[in-house]
């Protein structure tokens, strides 16, 4: 995935996603072999092969919910250089949040972004 080693690669259920839907849903959990201690997690969007949606905390309630659709590695050093995770000396716009960011179960209670799953 995004060209890390399958030995970084965990793909478990997704716990907080799957009671929602009719089989488990996948949580992909990818370790940074390139900077030990950073990991990022990953759900699949449903009916695009090829394309995760990244989860990193809500803004509003601190929940892990999807923040970006990944495609390439390129993606995703968009959004970390947006959020400021490469250092102050980047400058990116971040990608539009996905659709499914509002109503996903990971926003916490009383959350506005949560809305019926």
């Amino acid at each position: 995935m995004l060209g890390v080693p399958p030995t970084h690669v965990v793909v478990t259920d997704d716990p907080t996603r799957s009671p929602a839907l009719p089989r488990p849903a996948d949580l992909i959990t990818v370790h940074d072999p390139d900077h030990p201690g950073r990991v990022y997690r990953f759900v699949p969007e449903t009916g695009h092969g090829g394309i995760y949606h990244l989860l990193d905390e809500c803004p509003l309630c601190g929940g892990e919910v999807p923040v970006a659709a990944i495609t390439s590695l390129l993606d995703l050093g968009r959004y970390l250089a947006a959020m400021g995770h490469l250092g102050p000396d980047t400058d990116a716009d971040a990608p539009q949040t996905p659709d499914e960011f509002v109503g996903d179960p990971g926003h916490r209670d009383g959350c506005s972004a949560l809305a019926t799953w």
